[in-house]
């Protein structure tokens, strides 16, 4: 009995490591969703970014959102080893982009990689090779498509050692196979490729390690707010700014920056209680024409009174104070406080994060990029740096 109970765990492993279980022929994926792209600009290759994972996998784990890559690069065509990653060991791949069909048919995918990888067309999975994989045994799958565009996406992992990624497929009527690239996959034109140091969280899948459940928050999207919080809708139907910054009137009115082409400064009246019905929410516009206004600090005057207080919105070139002289909720000045940091005409040189402490503010330079995501060199002076600033 013991030999056989031995012989039955050594035949177990072998089932849960070996890609030959995954080849198996899955149930047909769901018909794949095409997309309109007539909006975006396009151009060949595919948008390929590696996260630093920096642990041990045995499956594909689910990056934890919002997290940006270590490596973010275009590439060409789907026939990657070892360096083409950037990393060396133990880290994640995601490929994303779109499928140009021009052709309606059956669609062969073939994908072989060291370690494991999946294929999705739309949001179906058209091959799963996932797993501990030595890039010796090729997966296939296929999918009937129609002519016209496909959201695309590969997912490959690297546990350490060698790593690869290819995939080839058979379009309808051809003989053989051939690397997927070429015209057949686009990806959006002039991204601002950025990257950023360090190791990413992932969530690991049963199987693949320990299984780690984190609070709403700890690297992750909220889905949820604190117990000792109320979630409250305070945003009128249609009203969806793209806010900079926010802070309170001594009243308890919110106003807040926004990022548009107006560069705007409003005000939310209605916002306090409990019971808060959205529609009856007031917006007035106090100012408008600012340089993508991404801070904005209400700070209270020397006299202590409850209508004593000053607005500080930080622009691109300037920290402005906006001044209401009639109290008639539009501002009547805009008072340049600070222009003391270089600004050049770069997409990139934000200035943001606006904060007081003992009335003294404090901001933020954000440095100058170039296009695809490089570092501009050279920098203009103090970008990258805090700034503190007394508006006195």
């Amino acid at each position: 009995m013991k030999s056989r109970a031995i012989l039955a765990t050594a035949i177990a492993a072998v089932l849960v490591l070996s890609p030959l279980t995954l080849a198996q022929d899955p149930a047909p994926p769901a018909a794949p969703q095409q997309e309109d792209v007539s909006s975006l600009s396009l151009e060949p290759g595919l948008s390929m970014r590696v996260f630093d994972v920096s642990q041990s996998m045995m499956r594909l784990p689910s990056l934890v959102e919002g997290q940006t890559g270590n490596v973010n690069k275009l590439v060409s065509s789907l026939d990657l080893k070892d360096s083409d990653f950037g990393l060396e060991d133990r880290y994640l791949t995601e490929i994303t982009g779109w499928l140009v069909i021009n052709d309606p048919g059956f669609y062969e995918f073939e994908l072989l990689s060291d370690d494991g990888s999946a294929i999705y067309v739309g949001k179906a999975l058209v091959v799963n090779n996932d797993g501990w994989n030595t890039g010796e045994i090729a997966v296939e799958g296929v999918v009937e498509l129609a002519a016209g565009t496909y959201p695309i996406r590969v997912r490959h992992f690297d546990q350490g050692g060698k790593a690869a990624l290819r995939v080839r497929w058979r379009t309808p009527g051809a003989k053989s196979f051939e690397i997927l690239g070429g015209d057949a996959v686009r990806t959006e034109a002039n991204q601002v490729r950025v990257t950023a140091p360090g190791r990413k969280e992932v969530e690991m899948v049963e199987g693949s390690g320990p299984v780690v459940t984190r609070p709403p928050g700890d690297m992750r999207p909220l889905d949820g707010v604190h117990p000792a919080f109320d979630l409250i809708n305070i945003r009128p139907e249609g009203f969806q700014p793209k806010v900079g910054g926010m802070d309170f009137l001594p009243d308890g009115r919110l106003i807040l920056c926004t990022w548009s082409p107006e560069g705007e400064v409003l005000i939310l009246d209605g916002i306090r209680g409990d019971d808060v019905d959205s529609q009856l929410v007031k917006v007035q516009r106090f100012a408008a024409g600012l340089a993508e206004p991404l801070g904005i600090k209400v700070v209270p005057g020397s006299s202590g009174d409850a209508d004593d207080y000053h607005i500080y919105v930080l622009q691109k070139q300037e920290l402005t104070e906006l001044i209401d002289h009639d109290k008639d909720g539009v501002a009547d000045e805009y008072r340049a406080i600070s222009g003391g940091w270089p600004v050049s005409n770069n997409f990139h040189e934000f200035a943001f994060g606006l904060a007081e402490k003992d009335g003294l503010l404090y901001a933020n330079l954000a440095v100058a990029i170039n296009p695809g995501g490089a570092t501009t060199v050279p920098q203009m002076p103090d970008r990258g740096t805090a700034i503190e600033i007394d508006p006195r």
